[in-house]
Order: structure tokens, then sequence, then C-alpha cells
């Protein structure tokens, strides 16, 4: 299945005089409202249709269930631009999701720290 971001090269060629231009040092977008049955996998296979992508973080419980969001890396900022335009309000698996840029997600020790100067270490 072809790419946006291979089919359509110039959809992005303007990205300067756009919202997502403030948003162009980070390739993340922020994906909520995630039907909690979905993988890593389906997720994979719906937003690898904007560009390649580099990491999914799945947010999930101490018990391994989804919490129904979810960080995307992509590969290009280009194709992060296509996600968010694409599919931000799109029904997947019967709810709708939203999507918006984002930074990275605060990952291992880094998620830790941020816990732990949270007061009283909530999460």
């Amino acid at each position: 299945m072809p790419r946006y971001d291979e089919e359509y090269p110039d959809l992005t060629a303007s990205l300067e005089v756009s919202y997502h231009y403030k948003h162009r040092q980070s390739n993340w977008v922020f994906v909520g409202g995630i039907n909690r049955a979905l993988t890593e996998g389906d997720l994979m296979v719906v937003f690898s249709q904007m560009g390649e992508i580099m990491d999914i973080e799945l947010a999930r419980t101490e018990s391994g269930h989804s919490k129904g969001y979810c960080f995307i890396e992509y590969v290009t900022f280009p194709s992060a631009v296509l996600a968010v335009d694409n599919l931000n309000g799109i029904i997947l698996a019967d709810k709708k999701i939203g999507v918006t840029h984002s930074t990275a997600p605060k990952i291992g020790e880094q998620r830790e720290e941020a816990r732990e100067r949270r007061p009283g270490g909530v999460r």
C-alpha cells in the first residue's frame, strides 16, 4: 500500500506558513482515545500509512493493559504532519481518536524521575 508521504510529497512543501511549523523540532505525535483492545501492531498498520514509523510508545498500566493513548515517532516531520492532518478525529475500532503534535514521551528513568518530583509521588 502506498504511503501518503511517498505518493503526495508536495502536501508538506509549504510548512512555514502552517500551524505545524511551530512543532517542526519533533517528529512525535500524541494519539488519545484509543480503543484499549488495540495493540502496537494495530496502530502500526494504521499510522504507517502516513510515513515510516521509528517508535510507538503505547501507555500501559502496571498490569500491562492499555491506558488508551500512545506516542508515535515518525522518521520525518512531514509524516507527523500528515498523521495530524489526516488521522485526527477518525473513528478507529469504534472510538474517535485525537492526533496532535507532541514532544518525546518521558520513558524509562526520565518517567520515574518525573513521578518522584510530583507531590506525594502521584502518578
